[in-house]
Order: structure tokens, then sequence, then C-alpha cells
């Protein structure tokens, strides 16, 4: 099965246009211990025992990772931070770019391939990373209940659907054939 470039640039224009969303979809909640017989107040949910939950977006999470990342470079320089923290920081930070990355260069990808045969095999590696560690986020212990964290769930689920359309588009590419004979 051939797939069409218009195809391959809609498919992609959409998985980063749902990934927009998930952004906006709830990834982590900030926990407000709330006894059990109280009930907790919009926009808060009851996520365990005595606990509410108020939801925070996936844009809002990256944005307070990255708003970090000057006061890093500084406690790096000044000598606050030891090598551990700051390499667990540069981590994380890496991570933030790697899941903002991920549907950016699918897109600049998609506007890029004018009919042309481009390789998408480090598209195809960034998808599985970016698959990988939104599943990994999703199952983290704060992520409970598991659906409260919805906009996490809907990145793996993009992040999935791009890495095997990907994965066909690159099998079914046209090959080219070589004429001559190997001496």
């Amino acid at each position: 099965m051939r797939v069409s470039a218009n195809r391959r640039r809609l498919v992609r224009f959409g998985a980063a246009t749902l990934c927009v969303v998930a952004l906006i979809g709830p990834w982590v909640y900030e926990r407000v211990n709330v006894p059990a017989q109280y009930p907790c107040t919009a926009p808060n949910i009851r996520l365990e025992g005595d606990f509410c939950g108020v939801p925070l977006t996936g844009g809002f999470a990256l944005w307070t990772l990255v708003k970090d990342i000057p006061g890093l470079v500084m406690g790096l320089i000044s000598g606050a931070f030891g090598l551990v923290e700051a390499t667990s920081a540069f981590v994380a930070f890496g991570l933030v770019g790697l899941i903002v990355a991920a549907p950016i260069v699918s897109l600049i990808w998609a506007m890029a391939d004018r009919g042309r045969r481009l390789w998408p095999l480090g598209l195809i590696g960034l998808w599985a990373v970016t698959l990988g560690l939104m599943l990994v986020l999703g199952t983290a212990p704060y992520a409970r209940p598991l659906w409260a964290v919805w906009g996490v769930w809907l990145y793996a689920g993009v992040a999935a659907v791009a890495l095997v359309f990907e994965a066909l588009s690159l099998s079914a590419t046209d090959r080219p054939v070589r004429s001559e004979p190997l001496a």
C-alpha cells in the first residue's frame, strides 16, 4: 500500500493538532488535603481518600519546568547545585523538550514533504521515545486515578498511532530499483 504525500501531511498535521489538544488536558493534579467527609468543590476532583486535586494542564506543567531553566543554570554556575541535581534536572528538561519536539518536528516534516520520499526513521524514533515517556507518566504513582490524566493518555495514543503510521509509511514508500547489474 503506497501512502501519498498528501495523506502523510494530513496525518502528521492531525497528530500535531491532537498533541496540542492533549497539552490542554490534565496531566497532573495538585493534591490538596480535604477530609473525606467534606466534598471537593470545582475544579477539584476527589482523587483518593482524603485528597482532592486541582487539574494542571500539560502546557502548564511543561511551562513550569521550562521557566526554571535560568535558575538551574545560575545554580549550576554558582555551585548551589551538585552534579547529581543538575544532571537530573537537565534530563527532565530534555524529556520536556522531547515531548514538545515530537509534534513540532512532525508538523515541519509534513510541510517540508512535498512528494519527495524523506526518510522518517528519526521521526519513528522520536515518537517511540515519546510514547515510552507518556506511558511512564501515565502510570506514575501521582497519576491516580488513571482516567483523571486523560491529556497524558491522549498524547500516548497519538504517539502510538503516529509511530505505527510512520513505520507503515516508511515500509510502503517506493525504493529506487537499480537498473544496472552489480559487478
